[in-house]
């Protein structure tokens, strides 16, 4: 029997894509160890530059950043993928308890914000939304 192929077919078989930008690789490669058999296409970078150099042949659906990169602003780099490629949804993650630092994740675009350590469910949950659809925050 010849099976035919729809294009909802190919819409609820894709892979969605995501882009870490982690530091620790350590913690990058839990988050993609954990993330990649859930559907996800993924890319690691180690650095805002690494982040760009990426984007230009890897458009992301989702970016998860930490706030603090060794050499760069994870709140910067929001910024610019947020004015690069609209519609991205980028989840900020750090380990400092700053209240201004929601905030101010909140004022440059972040969709999210997550307080490590933290469940990976809790993000897998967070980019599936309650129906399989993203989530804003």
């Amino acid at each position: 029997m010849l099976a035919i192929r729809t294009e909802a077919d190919d819409v609820a078989t894709a892979r969605r894509r995501l882009l870490i930008v982690e530091d620790d690789a350590d913690f990058a490669g839990s988050l993609q160890d954990f993330l990649e058999p859930r559907g996800f296409d993924i890319r690691v970078a180690n650095s805002a530059q690494q982040a760009m150099a990426i984007t230009l042949s890897f458009t992301p659906d989702f970016v998860v950043l930490d706030v603090n990169l060794a050499k760069d602003s994870g709140l910067g780099l929001v910024e610019v993928l947020k004015s690069v490629h609209r519609g991205v949804i980028c989840l900020v993650m750090t380990a400092m308890e700053d209240r201004d630092l929601v905030v101010e994740s909140v004022r440059v675009g972040a969709d999210g914000f997550f307080r490590k350590p933290f469940d990976p469910n809790t993000l897998f949950e967070a980019m599936n939304g309650a129906h399989g659809k993203p989530r804003r925050f």
